[in-house]
């Protein structure tokens, strides 16, 4: 025993007694009663008798280091600032849109575009052309001629049907229109009929005349029933009229 150590009753003084028997004497050993088997470090303090944050969880059983000073942590040793529940890399004290949908992007706030609502118009950005306009959004009713495309569809609606007139004498019946997008709107005519049904016709580009049109004679004779109203649509959308009868 090292002269001037004091010793307990079998002449054993703390630095040659360990009691823990992981290697390191009590004198040095600032972690008594190690588990059998666990590795130690050089001052005998095991990882499951370490907590290097000190925030009560062993750094064993840790799966967030370094949580700051004097915030609550979970059983796995997680402070808020320190877990991402959805994953999207924005801390959960930060995160304003729980659950994020896994791969999407998201801003500051931990939101993604099909998370966000700006304007309260019941569409998320991802879906909404113009997610700062409550008037604009792929649910909205399109106004015609003002150069806006509030129905997010792609187009400013442009479509004028100039004719739907049904001459009775005749049986015919004669639907024109007109689009800002020329021969390239693709334009066709969906014609309702008094007893309930319809039927659909594409219309033909006149050059000439710089409009739509189709005539269908034999009319009641071929389809059962007289026209009432048409729907004039192509891919800007639809325009509906109802059918002048002479």
């Amino acid at each position: 025993t090292p002269a001037g150590e004091s010793v307990d009753a079998d002449g054993c003084s703390s630095s040659q007694l360990d009691a823990d028997d992981d290697g390191v004497s009590d004198l040095l050993d600032q972690c008594p009663n190690t588990p059998a088997g666990e590795s130690v470090d050089a001052d005998g303090c095991s990882s499951s008798q370490l907590d290097t944050d000190d925030d009560g969880v062993s750094d064993a059983l840790d799966q967030c280091a370094n949580t700051p000073a004097g915030e609550t942590v979970d059983a796995d040793g997680c402070s808020s600032t320190q877990l991402d529940t959805d994953g999207d890399g924005v801390s959960d004290t930060l995160d304003q849109c729980a659950n994020t949908p896994a791969g999407e992007t998201v801003d500051a706030d931990g939101c993604s575009s099909s998370q966000l609502d700006a304007d309260g118009d019941g569409f998320t950005a991802d879906v909404d052309c113009n997610d700062n306009d409550l008037s604009i959004n792929p649910g909205a009713s399109e106004i015609k001629h003002d150069s806006v495309d509030q129905d997010c569809n792609g187009y400013d609606l442009s479509i004028d049907v100039t004719r739907a007139r049904y001459i009775a004498s005749k049986d015919k019946i004669i639907v024109w229109a007109t689009s800002a997008l020329g021969d390239q709107a693709a334009l066709a005519v969906t014609i309702d009929l008094t007893d309930g049904g319809n039927l659909t016709k594409n219309l033909v580009w006149k050059a000439t005349k710089n409009r739509w049109q189709r005539t269908l004679g034999k009319f009641v004779s071929r389809y059962g029933s007289v026209p009432v109203s048409v729907s004039v649509s192509g891919t800007e959308g639809a325009e509906s009229a109802q059918v002048e009868q002479r």
